[in-house]
């Protein structure tokens, strides 16, 4: 696990961990934000978010083309931008292709999505699950952070004039904890979510073969 492209993304990872920590917190605002207007706004919302997703894959495919013509020859920044512009780019193709062939059955979706407002009308102590779950993950992810941080500054530094930080050769023994870390971070992160729908699926049947 040894190379300066490593240690550039655990201190941009160190750096910003402020950063991330809010958007934690922008993101259950958002969110909230959204279920509320999903009770007041039905179909100009549903039509709105769909014609923003079209705008954000376009706007990000123009932007990592223009970072691309940017960056010098030769950078893994160039060849980075190409590589998401092009998957980018053909994932807003695919999207917009199936927008047209299924625009018929998008009022389904929107009958679908005002029995939804019904149903969180009725059921709003549901809003506190997707808080419970931030107040849970937030210290754990600060905990996974911190213990990457360490875990990857273990072994022999070396230094290259090439790259602005040291490289750390590891070990198989720290490298393969790094690794551990890192799939069960993500495996924690989705059993939460899991749990999470769980609840909200089984409030919803409750709710809608209840009468």
């Amino acid at each position: 696990m040894a190379g300066g492209a490593m240690s550039r993304y655990m201190y941009d990872l160190y750096e910003a961990w402020p950063v991330l920590l809010g958007m934690a917190f922008a993101s259950l605002a958002i969110t909230l934000l959204y279920l509320f207007l999903l009770q007041c706004l039905m179909a100009p919302l549903l039509y709105i978010s769909i014609f923003l997703l079209f705008i954000c894959g376009v706007g990000f495919t123009a932007f990592s083309f223009m970072k691309y013509s940017e960056y010098p020859e030769g950078s893994n920044d160039k060849d980075t931008a190409l590589a998401l512009g092009i998957i980018v780019g053909i994932i807003t193709l695919i999207y917009t292709i199936c927008l047209c062939c299924i625009w018929n059955s998008i009022s389904i979706g929107i009958a679908v999505l005002k029995v939804t407002s019904r149903f969180l009308r009725g059921n709003k102590c549901l809003a506190l699950g997707p808080i419970l779950t931030y107040l849970f993950m937030i210290p754990l992810i600060v905990w996974w952070i911190a213990s990457c941080v360490y875990l990857y500054s273990i072994g022999e530094v070396k230094y290259s004039k090439s790259d602005m930080l040291p490289i750390v050769e590891q070990q198989a023994g720290p490298a393969a904890a790094f690794w551990f870390f890192f799939i069960g971070i993500l495996w924690i992160l989705l059993f939460f979510v899991a749990v999470q729908q769980f609840t909200t699926i089984m409030a919803a049947v409750n709710w809608y073969f209840s009468g």
